[in-house]
């Protein structure tokens, strides 16, 4: 499965899931190019986040393209005693 959400108005935030069993078999990279040409050929450019140390995505972003521009922290807020 591959889902893009918007970001701002160039910028889309790509996702894509698959489930273990067809996995390493280029299913991921075949889901992402029909939305990334649709996002080309409107002018939007695609981003992609992902957890570093779930070591698949960074992967499979990488072998799609796409190169590190930033780091990011997750933040969540706190619970109070």
């Amino acid at each position: 499965m591959c889902a893009v959400s918007d970001l701002t108005e160039t910028l889309w935030d790509v996702g894509i899931d698959t489930v273990e069993s067809p996995r390493r078999q280029g299913h991921g990279a075949a889901v992402f190019s029909a939305p990334a040409a649709t996002m080309a050929a409107q002018g939007q450019q695609p981003v992609w986040a992902a957890y570093e140390d779930y070591v698949p995505s960074p992967a499979m972003a990488e072998r799609l393209g796409f190169r590190p521009v930033a780091r990011m922290a997750e933040l969540s807020p706190g619970l109070r005693a």
